[in-house]
């Protein structure tokens, strides 16, 4: 008895163990084009004359159905990188990577690269 349950506690362990790898979250983030009706919480940035809106690393241009996915605009400037990003270097450069958009860092701020 004391065997059996043994196994059934050590089979239970690597089950929930599984259980935990399984849930794994996945982001993913909408195509250049996409045209959405809400943002979360969007941040407001203007840049050469033209007003963005940045919300989880998306860069959103409003559009006569609410929002659509532009291209992160070169040279525009955010205080806060969003959760997630990485440091990289390139050609012995510090950026930081997010959802394939690199940034360096100036003067407190984080620009497009």
């Amino acid at each position: 008895m004391k065997k059996l349950t043994l196994v059934w506690i050590i089979s239970l362990f690597f089950v929930s163990i599984m259980s935990l790898q399984a849930q794994r979250v996945v982001k993913v983030y909408p195509k250049q084009g996409v045209v959405v009706t809400k943002i979360h919480k969007p941040k407001l940035v203007h840049h050469q004359g033209k007003a963005f809106h940045f919300s989880k690393g998306v860069w959103y241009a409003r559009h006569s159905r609410g929002y659509v996915v532009v291209a992160a605009p070169k040279g525009i400037r955010i205080k806060r990188l969003p959760r997630g990003y990485t440091k990289v270097v390139v050609n012995g450069k510090k950026f930081y990577r997010f959802s394939n958009i690199l940034y360096k860092k100036h003067r407190g701020y984080y620009i497009v690269a």
